[in-house]
């Protein structure tokens, strides 16, 4: 299979979700930290809304490793 976008964009990577307190947001907040936490991550105000951010970000840094040749680890 050719390691392409949506092939990284379809491998299983453990995520981790936070339930943010009220000071914080009241929302959630998830990342992938195989990936990078503080580069892979997105928040929410409901999980589903986080989850969706998330995979935003994760076709966004995928879409410039691809472009720059940067080398993405698999779970």
């Amino acid at each position: 299979m050719k390691k392409n976008l949506k092939y990284y964009m379809n491998l299983n990577y453990p995520i981790e979700v936070k339930k943010l307190s009220k000071e914080e947001s009241d929302g959630y907040f998830v990342t992938i930290p195989q990936l990078g936490k503080y580069a892979f991550h997105a928040d929410g105000e409901t999980i589903s809304e986080a989850f969706e951010n998330l995979a935003t970000v994760k076709e966004f840094l995928f879409e410039q490793y691809l472009k720059n040749g940067t080398s993405i680890p698999e779970p």
